[in-house]
């Protein structure tokens, strides 16, 4: 049993994600998407419109693979800004 496999990714999940990200980049408001039967992570605007979406090149996703790309981008970010690492 590898880690892609050992538990299930829910709304909340995705949902803590984001408000993590909208926490540590006020610069911008993180969204979670969804159509299709997918996920996607958005960035939008002062007028509600989604303005762009940072990961994944625009496509929905499963909610397991986005978790991990949202992860990655959080990771990203955390290396370029110099913040310290959540334990």
């Amino acid at each position: 049993m590898n880690k892609y496999t050992m538990f299930r990714v829910n709304i909340a999940m995705l949902d803590n994600l984001i408000d993590y990200l909208n926490r540590i980049d006020s610069t911008v408001k993180y969204n979670l998407g969804s159509a299709y039967g997918g996920w996607r992570l958005e960035i939008i605007d002062e007028n509600h419109c989604i303005k762009s979406v940072p990961v994944g090149n625009g496509f929905y996703h499963p909610k397991k693979e986005l978790y991990y790309l949202i992860l990655a981008y959080i990771e990203g970010l955390e290396t370029g800004w110099k913040l310290p690492q959540k334990t």
